[in-house]
């Protein structure tokens, strides 16, 4: 009877199996078996559902069930029957539970489930879009177009600046051909006033017309010079877009004729093409600092008429090879971690370069900023941070201080930078400097004496740990902090200038130059030191005296303890006098 009931239980228990699919469960088995006046309590656990057959899985319940319990003879038959019995039921069990669940699924409202698979999917795009948008930028996709393209794009890429850049040097030009000539009409209206010895309201009247007239040209130009530039970075992103999708210039790009300076290239012969330019000082040194791990810099003394000078803007470069060669450099650093500054000394005024409209805002305005805010947004925004940062300063006076300084002549004035401030710019159309740091100093630095805790070289302090901290390896320094000799400038003055300067850089080099950490601006959660090698430019006013450079020179070898050994040769065949011109300095130096 046992045996019917073994074997239809299997049949219908096998089918469902395979039909539900239940999930596998581990069961125990706990029960007491009594054989006549004797009780035992056994366990044993099963994993249910079984691909045993039944009366297999028996067995090996009974036989894990007499390796623990070590039953006696009259309990197998007993014990068996238990278990298949135990088995069957769980089993059933099993099967109850799952298509109870089964039904649960099916009486889910499949319309609601649409609607939160709907919003399910709208918030993934969401986030998707984020992230590409984010991965995405421009200036990651001119970094990756800059790495990865070959020599032709990157050709077409720098002719296509030189060919917005003649576009807006034409503009400038015609704006200030007409301020040109306003302003001589002006001139000559005051002066046949003088002559003629006319009314004055007639005077005042016609140089009031005149001056409206140059009013509205100034402001049409302004309106055209900023519809240019939107136009031009438009189209320069688009195209740096389209050579990042498809690897490939756009049609239209290729189409465009070549800017002048290629035209220059090619028509004009190189050997007149070189201008004479009068030969200027400027020596280079290999210095090591640091203690107990020593790191390589590049020093170099020069001499230039102005800071202004390393700063030619694209196409200004006599020799067109050069020129191109120095604005792709430019580009392919433009982004990455060898950033080249130059520390410009300015006044007081955040808005200095507009309102005197020095050299470097001209070169600024020459070219379409492509990458960053044009020069008069960095300085405006560099305004208002003067201003909130000189009435938290004026809050931190005492009271008597502030009362103490009259207000015609209060160093606090809000609108204006304090001595040793320093003004941070990125620029993406300068040749020679991504970075400008605007040093700002007042008159009394070319006379008076100053010392390590002057503000301004805490000022220079800030620059060098700016620079370490965002990755700036080429540092263009004016040496004595002035940019022309004035008189009151004694070769002793200079000297001591010098050698103030030198050895607080040389501490600074040392502070912040020597190991760089991965910090947290650039290489978040890094702790990985970096040997950072640094190019520091001490740049020196053209009309010093050779005899001057050459103390200057003896100095720096001395502070940072430079051996030069001196190697005379020539590589042409010619006279001694030949032999002496053309003779090379190799300067080898160490740290001792």
């Amino acid at each position: 009877m046992s045996t019917i009931l073994s074997s239809s239980s299997e049949k219908s228990y096998h089918p469902t199996m395979d039909s539900l699919e239940i999930p596998p469960e581990l069961c125990t088995f706990d029960q007491e078996i009594t054989v006549g006046p004797f009780k035992r309590k056994v366990t044993c656990e099963c994993l249910i559902p079984f691909e045993d057959p039944l009366d297999v899985q028996v067995i090996h319940c009974f036989d894990d069930i007499m390796r623990r319990e070590k039953l006696p003879y009259p309990f197998f038959e007993t014990l068996k029957q238990r278990l298949r019995k135990w088995l069957l039921s769980e089993v059933d069990r099993l099967e109850v539970k799952t298509v109870e669940e089964c039904q649960k699924v099916e009486e889910v409202d499949w319309k609601q489930n649409i609607l939160d698979f709907r919003a399910m999917m709208n918030e993934l795009k969401f986030v998707n879009d984020e992230r590409n948008e984010k991965a995405m930028t421009f200036d990651e996709k001119f970094r990756f177009v800059m790495e990865n393209a070959d020599s032709d794009k990157l050709q077409m890429i720098v002719a296509k600046e030189a060919k917005m850049s003649e576009e807006r040097i034409s503009l400038i030009r015609a704006r200030d051909f007409e301020v040109d000539r306003l302003t001589k009409a002006c001139e000559t209206a005051v002066n046949e006033s003088l002559e003629k010895r006319e009314e004055l309201e007639q005077t005042s009247y016609n140089l009031t017309v005149i001056n409206e007239k140059m009013k509205q040209v100034n402001i049409n130009y302004d309106l055209q010079l900023k519809a240019l530039s939107e136009r031009q970075r438009q189209e320069y992103r688009d195209m740096i877009t389209v050579m990042f999708e498809t690897d490939t210039v756009p049609e239209y790009i290729r189409s465009e004729s070549p800017p002048a300076c290629v035209i220059r290239k090619i028509t004009t012969d190189s050997s007149t093409a070189r201008q004479i330019v009068p030969a200027l000082r400027d020596e280079s040194f290999t210095i090591h600092i640091g203690t107990q791990v020593k790191t390589t810099h590049n020093i170099r003394i020069m001499q230039s008429n102005s800071l202004v000078d390393k700063l030619p803007a694209f196409n200004d470069d006599p020799n067109p090879e050069h020129d191109f060669s120095q604005r792709l450099y430019t580009l392919m650093n433009l982004y990455g971690s060898d950033l080249s500054a130059i520390v410009l000394l300015v006044d007081r005024d955040p808005l200095f370069h507009i309102h005197n409209r020095t050299q470097f805002f001209r070169i600024c305005e020459r070219t379409t900023e492509l990458h960053f805010d044009d020069i008069e947004v960095q300085l405006q925004s560099a305004t208002q941070q003067t201003c909130q940062m000189n009435k938290i300063r004026k809050n931190e006076l005492p009271e008597s201080t502030s009362y103490d300084i009259p207000s015609t002549c209060s160093k606090f004035d809000e609108q204006l930078c304090e001595v040793g401030d320093v003004m941070v710019t990125k620029h993406s159309n300068l040749n020679n400097a991504h970075v400008v740091f605007h040093l700002v100093v007042d008159k009394t630095l070319e006379s008076d004496e100053i010392t390590s805790r002057n503000a301004i070289m805490l000022g220079v302090r800030k620059i060098f740990q700016a620079a370490s901290m965002y990755t700036i390896r080429n540092i263009t320094f004016p040496l004595l902090l002035v940019e022309n000799t004035t008189e009151n400038m004694t070769v002793q003055w200079c000297l001591r200038r010098a050698d103030l300067v030198f050895k607080c850089i040389k501490g600074f080099m040392m502070e912040f130059c020597s190991n760089m950490a991965r910090t947290s601006v650039l290489f978040p959660g890094s702790k990985e030191s970096i040997q950072a090698n640094y190019t520091i430019n001490f740049v020196l006013p053209s009309k010093l005296s050779q005899n001057v450079f050459n103390q200057i020179i003896e100095q720096f070898l001395q502070i940072y303890n430079v051996r030069v050994t001196k190697m005379e040769g020539s590589l042409l065949d010619g006279n001694e006098i030949e032999k002496k011109n053309e003779s090379k300095l190799f300067r080898k130096s160490f740290r001792k």
